[in-house]
C-alpha cells in the first residue's frame, strides 16, 4: 500500500493523505487530520498540489529533436521519460 500525505488536491479543504492499493487503485482520500495508515511507502509532499498528468495537444518535438526528424526509437522513450518527468502524461 501506497500513502500520499501533506497534499493539496482540488476540491479538497486542507491538507489529506491519499491511500492507493498495491495495483496503484486510490482507496480513499482522508482528511490530514486523521492518523496515517500503516503503508509500504509513505510520500509526504509537505503541502504540494496532487493533479492528474498533464495532456499537450501540440507538441512537434522536445530535447532538440523534432519528431518528423525522428529515426531512432530509443530517443522517443528517451523524450518520452523527460515529458513525464515534467508532469506531462500524454502527447
Amino acid at each position: 500500500m501506497l500513502q500520499i500525505s501533506n497534499a493539496r488536491l482540488a476540491g479538497q479543504k486542507g491538507l489529506c493523505t491519499l491511500v492507493f492499493d498495491d495495483q496503484g487503485k486510490l482507496l480513499r482520500v482522508d482528511p490530514q487530520n486523521q492518523p496515517l495508515a500503516e503503508a509500504d511507502e509513505t510520500i509526504d509532499m509537505a503541502g504540494g498540489w496532487v493533479s492528474r498528468g498533464l495532456v499537450d495537444l501540440q507538441l512537434n518535438g522536445a530535447l532538440g529533436i523534432e519528431f518528423s526528424e525522428l529515426t531512432d526509437p530509443m530517443q522517443l522513450e528517451k523524450i518520452s521519460r523527460y515529458l513525464w518527468s515534467l508532469g506531462i502524461s500524454g502527447w
